[in-house]
């Protein structure tokens, strides 16, 4: 069984094969890959084409053109591999296009599947608008790319190299995760510095351990969840529970009320004060900010069989107030 199998749906496609597959045939000569072009019962002259100028490249020939799933389904059956590259017959592909994304689906056995970026052929500074930077598809289920928003068409200026990726990549506005600078430095030192490595996202720890959150974290999560559930009685609706910080030299929050409208796909940066000269470290001004923030000890209990002991609620149904709504 090989690598890495690329292979390529054709239908009547000769000049794409003969404009496209040079570049594809000089930048895949590596070990362990192959080349396999599936034709979906072309009529033209494309096969005739393939077997004179590429005759090292597989073939594989359909009695009819069975459209994109089940021509690729097809030709998937018959060609074994522990990576597929699925692609499109009139994409030129660049040097290194392969090593990265399979040295990354190597790294992580957890990983289904990965595309590199796609740039516009004609406007080689923008990504490609039916792919991008990455494809996905959002809690609504509308699909979107990371680099076009709609029929908005962003310039590759290296802005996604960071960019967290997965189901919950991007939120309901657009709002890219930035994240994943460590997979991508994970797997570089494993391939070039031929050592394991590992990375933990930053919150992990807090997340997953009651016993790594501050008391001042425990007891202003009560008061906004006590707020909350006072204002929800009296009614109050599309609101959002705040965290208000008092001035003073001296830390005290206490709580306010906003607008969802004025909440929803806001932004908040920190501070330019907060990041040193070379914006790789903090300030003393922020040190002061975050302190009171992280002190304190949380009261954790423990039950006899030495796990932590989580709340259970009650649960009791109340009156439907809503109308109904289809």
């Amino acid at each position: 069984m090989i690598k890495t199998a690329v292979v390529i749906l054709n239908w009547n496609g000769r000049h794409f094969l003969e404009k496209f597959l040079p570049s594809v045939v000089r930048y895949s000569a590596m070990p362990g890959v192959r080349i396999v072009v599936a034709d979906n019962g072309s009529t033209d002259d494309s096969v005739i084409f393939l077997k004179n100028s590429y005759p090292d490249i597989g073939i594989l020939q359909f009695d009819r053109n069975r459209g994109f799933a089940e021509g690729y389904n097809l030709a998937l059956k018959q060609i074994e591999a522990e990576y597929y590259i699925l692609l499109n017959s009139d994409v030129e592909v660049t040097e290194s296009w392969i090593e990265p994304v399979i040295d990354f689906m190597d790294s992580d056995k957890g990983i289904a599947a990965c595309m590199p970026k796609i740039k516009d052929y004609h406007r080689q500074k923008c990504f490609e608008y039916a792919g991008a930077a990455g494809g996905y598809i959002d809690t609504f289920g509308y699909i979107f790319c990371r680099g076009r928003i709609f029929n908005i068409i962003e310039d590759d200026k290296g802005q996604y190299i960071t960019a967290d990726s997965g189901a919950f990549a991007k939120d309901s506005f657009g709002h890219v995760q930035l994240g994943g600078i460590a997979e991508m430095l994970k797997a570089i030192i494993e391939k070039e510095v031929k050592i394991k490595a590992r990375w933990n996202k930053l919150g992990t720890n807090q997340r997953s351990a009651m016993h790594f959150a501050s008391l001042t974290d425990v007891k202003e999560a009560y008061m906004c969840g006590k707020m909350a559930v006072k204002y929800a009685l009296q009614g109050v609706n599309s609101k959002m529970v705040t965290l208000v910080r008092e001035k003073g030299r001296k830390y005290k929050c206490t709580t306010g009320l906003a607008e969802l409208r004025d909440v929803a796909n806001g932004e908040k940066k920190v501070p330019r004060e907060f990041i040193n000269e070379k914006g790789n470290h903090i300030t003393k001004a922020m040190r002061d900010y975050v302190k009171p923030l992280v002190q304190g000890q949380a009261p954790v209990k423990i039950g006899e069989d030495g796990l932590p002991v989580f709340m259970r609620f009650e649960r009791k149904p109340l009156a439907k107030k809503l109308p109904k709504y289809i």
